[in-house]
């Protein structure tokens, strides 16, 4: 008898703390503060901010199509932090053709070549919808330019400002994006 008095006692005290483990935890909590930046950018760990297309062997990279008229380069602005109730929020996408030129000029590029702005085009702004950290566009690229020019190195930079919500990173707002031709038509 005093055992199952025992046992009642012992289960009387664990059924509250089994009930409390689908609480919210700490994982399901804000967290940060919100930051904007260029996922591409971080592509090398903090390395650099270079993002080179194709980023391996092959289509199945993810970070490009290309069909019969342009090479079309995905570009993703993310804010950091998980917050609830996130609003929306837009930033301007801006050509940086000083930084793609001081890549090229580097040197840390093999057989690198300036993309001329001519030969592409950006998005005005990226945006990311309410609720959402991430949000994508493309920067599409004449295939003919990059046709007319296999085995090189052909470099753009671009940047981000003026965000509607939110502040900008301190790193990470630019990125210089790397088409090896060469690679590109290799795989495709």
């Amino acid at each position: 008898m005093k055992e199952s008095k025992l046992l009642l006692l012992f289960l009387a005290f664990l059924m509250p703390l089994s009930f409390s483990s689908c609480e919210k935890g700490d994982g399901d909590l804000d967290y940060g503060e919100g930051f904007i930046y260029i996922a591409q950018a971080t592509l090398t760990g903090g390395l650099n901010n270079y993002c080179t297309v194709p980023s391996g062997w092959g289509p199945d990279t993810f970070n490009y199509v290309l069909d019969a008229s342009s090479l079309k380069v995905y570009v993703s602005v993310t804010r950091s932090g998980k917050i609830s109730g996130a609003q929306g929020f837009t930033v301007k996408l801006n050509d940086d053709q000083a930084l793609a030129q001081a890549a090229v000029a580097s040197g840390e590029i093999g057989n690198a070549a300036l993309l001329p702005s001519s030969s592409y085009t950006l998005p005005a702004t990226l945006s990311v919808e309410e609720g959402k950290n991430v949000g994508t566009s493309f920067v599409s690229v004449d295939r003919a330019y990059l046709e007319s020019h296999i085995g090189e190195n052909l470099v753009m930079a671009l940047s981000i400002s003026d965000p509607s919500a939110y502040k900008l990173a301190e790193s990470n707002t630019s990125v210089v994006i790397i088409i090896e031709t060469e690679n590109l038509f290799e795989t495709n």
